[in-house]
């Protein structure tokens, strides 16, 4: 309100002195050149009035416009970094908001340590679990049916003692999001040969509550989380080693029910939600085992419809034999694309998708064999989505900065402690700047590369 009531009082006081001042020359005849002086300098003195004090104004006016478009933009990046149509409540889940520093010229990371677990981990994943601004690790450990929160702290060390949780069986998969619409991270978890969803809700303070099951009529084995009806509130799908995919619909309170299933054609080994087609429905990426050979490993998405069908579109061919799969905008269009490891030929596919369910390839040919596990994230803060590899029997990270058009640097290496078989990122010191955690290769610690740029 003041920037524009205020120049615009000034402005008109600042014209009754002009007049004043024509006035009180007007007593005797003026030469035509002294009037021709006068009224240039009238427009030289409003010209240096507008610029001292409208522009200003204007500017400051346009800053904030920039300010805001800035702030759409940085959460819109902030989406496209999880795979989920409900990205920007699952980031806040996995990591706290930051303000990264320039883009690295350099991206470097210092070596790795570990820290030791109480068993041999079967699974990890990243949460924010205690609301504060570091983020932290749950690890479902492989024999003892229990899971693990290691809580982040300003060195990354994950120091002191985890907080240990008993569970009914051996987790082999699980989705860390907001299902009750409390801004707390709850967990989403399949047991291993087990037929059924287990749903946690998180408190905010590191603990949990009570087990809540919903039973599956099949053996399950994969989970993913998406919007996968359009109503805006999460819903779960999980998949099972019978080949099929069971769609639980979520009421944003926590609690789902079970609305269909349908065959999936194969037996699943990944699977990555989001959208791919631009509507309001997230869809789903899986890699799975070949039904006429199963050495073979083939890569497809399926596109969700308004109906609550589901389409399928292969995407990889199947002498390829993909090993893993990510989801991301790796070209900077706002729509999400996804990258495939094949075992067989030593690259990666990046699959650039147009928003509308089709999709171009190009290939990154990798410098040494077996890729087994990606991730991808922003490690150099130039707000291009980069990709990490591990690769089957080395302790080396294949690290490729993005351009921002799909096309990547020639790889950096990331050393680690032991032949890593998983690999996460998050913010878990106080750089705000994304830093790698892998396993080791008997699955009894963790290894930590901070990153350095």
């Amino acid at each position: 309100m003041s920037a524009t009531v205020h120049p615009s009082n000034d402005v008109e006081s600042t014209t009754d002195v002009l007049s004043t001042s024509s006035t009180a020359v007007t007593g005797r005849k003026l030469s035509r050149s002294q009037k021709v002086l006068i009224i240039v300098g009238c427009f030289v003195g409003l010209g240096l009035i507008i610029t001292v004090i409208v522009v200003p104004i204007v500017v400051k006016r346009q800053g904030s416009s920039s300010s805001l478009a800035s702030s759409q933009t940085t959460m819109t990046s902030v989406d496209m970094l999880d795979v989920t149509l409900f990205t920007s409540s699952e980031t806040s889940m996995a990591a706290h908001v930051v303000t990264p520093g320039p883009p690295c010229e350099t991206l470097t990371f210092a070596p790795s340590f570990t820290r030791n677990l109480e068993y041999s981990l079967r699974l990890i994943a990243t949460g924010n679990f205690n609301g504060d601004k570091y983020t932290d690790l749950v690890i479902f450990y492989l024999l003892e049916n229990t899971m693990e929160i290691l809580f982040g702290c300003t060195n990354g060390s994950f120091e002191g003692q985890g907080s240990l949780r008993t569970l009914e069986g051996a987790v082999s998969s699980a989705k860390i999001a907001d299902f009750n619409g409390d801004k707390h991270a709850d967990i989403a978890m399949i047991y291993l040969l087990d037929y059924g969803l287990s749903v946690i809700l998180g408190d905010g303070t590191g603990n949990f509550g009570s087990e809540t099951r919903y039973p599956t009529t099949e053996d399950s084995n994969l989970v993913a989380v998406g919007d996968f009806n359009g109503d805006s509130l999460l819903d779960i799908i999980v998949l099972s080693l019978t080949e099929k995919v069971a769609v639980f619909v979520g009421y944003g309170n926590g609690s789902f029910s079970m609305k269909t299933s349908f065959s999936l054609g194969g037996e699943p080994m990944s699977v990555v939600a989001g959208n791919f087609n631009g509507d309001k429905y997230t869809d789903f990426a899986v890699i799975r085992r070949d039904d006429t050979n199963g050495m073979q490993m083939t890569a497809s998405i399926f596109l969700t419809y308004a109906n609550g069908t589901f389409q399928e579109r292969k995407l990889f061919p199947r002498d390829h034999y993909a090993t893993a799969i990510a989801v991301e905008d790796f070209n900077n269009d706002k729509y999400m694309d996804i990258a495939v490891t094949s075992h067989i030929h030593h690259n990666v596919i990046i699959i650039l998708g147009d928003g509308n369910g089709s999709f171009t390839e190009q290939i990154i040919n990798l410098p040494r064999s077996g890729p087994s596990v990606t991730d991808a994230g922003d490690f150099n803060g130039d707000n291009y989505i980069d990709l990490i590899i591990s690769h089957l029997n080395s302790d080396d990270l294949s690290v490729f900065r993005n351009y921002g058009n799909g096309s990547f640097e020639k790889q950096m290496t990331v050393k680690t402690m032991n032949k890593p078989t998983h690999l996460i990122h998050g913010i878990f010191n106080d750089n705000n700047r994304l830093d790698i955690i892998s396993d080791c290769a008997f699955g009894d610690c963790i290894s930590i590369n901070l990153n350095t740029c």
